[in-house]
């Protein structure tokens, strides 16, 4: 559950911060939405072009026009939808034309399509966590609805509400942290502060007030641990300024605290793989 301090802070950039392993920091583009999910790099045609990941682009193919079913899908790309298309498919279609290799990156990056895909998985999601959930289509696309207009990941912030409070909207725990999110009373002042928001008469148990501090408390986290995301987590749990206090120290966090991140990125980086295999199960989770 995330801890605040009141001090004055930087507001971070709209793009995100990564550390490699000497500590540099290097601000990434905006989040994409689509090529983030699909696993792209910074260079997507090389990835196409060596034909690696065909299966997993048929999938995400094959997702798109069941989502958007016409009968105007011509031939080529309902060849690549199915099953049976190889890595060499792939790379023919990709060359055969600028306008196949234009439909091919904007499938990828059709926002409408990204987020109804998206909130068909982690709707499914929810439902295999909790079968008896009220509501885990409008849930999912608050989910990601406040996600992508923050430029964050859905999916990340999907594995973050599930740790915390199991996708309950009325969740409060022992030391008084509510909601999705599990925002402490301090917390939810500094953030609405920082961000100027209302809280409204429902407080931080306002499911779409509750995700968006949560949210904005992650990136915020982020940008102080210069885009270290495990610390980011961390401080979420624990607080920055016991883990600023730790650093300081070169202590370790508590074992349960460094348990809790390494929860949540594992169950991240097995939701991004599932994400790929939508179509092929049926807009159902594997496992």
């Amino acid at each position: 559950m995330p801890h605040a301090q009141r001090k004055h802070v930087e507001r971070p950039t709209r793009g995100r911060l990564c550390a490699d392993d000497s500590g540099e920091t290097a601000e990434q583009q905006p989040y994409s939405p689509a090529l983030s999910h699909v696993g792209l790099s910074d260079s997507p045609v090389a990835l196409f072009c060596t034909g690696a990941l065909s299966a997993l682009f048929a999938s995400v193919l094959l997702s798109y026009t069941s989502i958007f079913s016409t009968t105007s899908h011509p031939a080529w790309v309902l060849e690549l939808s199915s099953e049976n298309s190889s890595e060499a498919d792939w790379e023919r279609q990709f060359h055969q034309s600028p306008a196949r290799k234009a439909f091919l990156f904007g499938m990828l990056s059709d926002e409408a399509f990204v987020r109804k895909s998206q909130i068909r998985f982690i709707s499914s999601l929810i439902q295999s966590q909790l079968e008896d959930h009220p509501g885990p289509e409008d849930l999912a696309h608050l989910i990601v609805s406040e996600s992508i207009s923050a430029d964050y990941d859905p999916l990340f912030v999907a594995a973050v509400i599930r740790s915390e409070s199991m996708f309950s909207r009325s969740a409060i725990s022992v030391v008084g942290a509510r909601g999705l999110m599990q925002i402490m009373p301090a917390t939810g002042r500094f953030l609405c502060e920082r961000e100027n928001i209302e809280l409204g008469p429902r407080g931080l148990h306002d499911p779409r007030i509750n995700v968006k501090l949560g949210i904005a408390y992650l990136k915020y986290l982020e940008n102080k641990f210069k885009g270290n995301r495990a610390r980011a987590l961390i401080a979420y749990n624990w607080g920055p300024a016991n883990l600023g206090n730790a650093l300081k120290r070169n202590a370790a966090p508590p074992s349960s605290t460094l348990k809790y991140a390494q929860k949540i990125l594992s169950t991240h980086a097995k939701w991004q793989n599932q994400y790929l295999q939508l179509a092929s199960n049926g807009g159902r989770v594997i496992g």
